[in-house]
């Protein structure tokens, strides 16, 4: 078995603010809070109970938490068929997570030719962005690096 990507950078995009990584088990409280954020909305921080979102969200359609810990693991573990980037803002003293991207890869089917084996279907899913850092190119970020992998 080859050895684990987790919480290696991912060097094939990056920006003077943002370095993207292979998530990571260090990375799952923290990511899954950017997550809930991006789709069920952020707690405001002069009022806690009332949430406000971004670009995207499922608050009105969706309640309960959008990724839970134990599944967010179960995907960082499924190496042979996801990747999960991860952007981290740099700050002065450490790196905070501000938006993922999920890329599934499929295997070729049984019945296709040589030539379209060569490609591999993905499909993108749990792209996610901190309300508070959306409209900074870091979804753009994520995108671009998803479709070099």
């Amino acid at each position: 078995m080859s050895e684990s990507r987790q919480g290696k950078l991912y060097d094939h995009q990056t920006n003077s603010n943002v370095n993207l990584y292979f998530a990571s088990y260090d990375d799952i409280d923290e990511l899954c809070k950017v997550i809930n954020w991006a789709y069920r909305g952020k707690p405001s921080i002069s009022n806690p109970e009332q949430l406000y979102s971004g670009w995207v969200t499922e608050q009105h359609l969706i309640k309960g938490a959008r990724i839970v810990p134990e599944e967010l693991k179960k995907l960082i573990d499924d190496e042979q068929s996801s990747v999960i980037l991860v952007a981290k803002l740099k700050t002065n003293d450490e790196e905070k997570i501000v938006g993922c991207w999920k890329i599934n890869l499929h295997e070729p089917r049984p019945n296709m030719t040589d030539e379209e084996k060569n490609d591999r279907a993905v499909e993108f899913g749990l792209n996610a962005v901190d309300p508070d850092y959306q409209s900074r190119g870091i979804g753009t970020l994520l995108y671009n690096a998803a479709i070099v992998k």
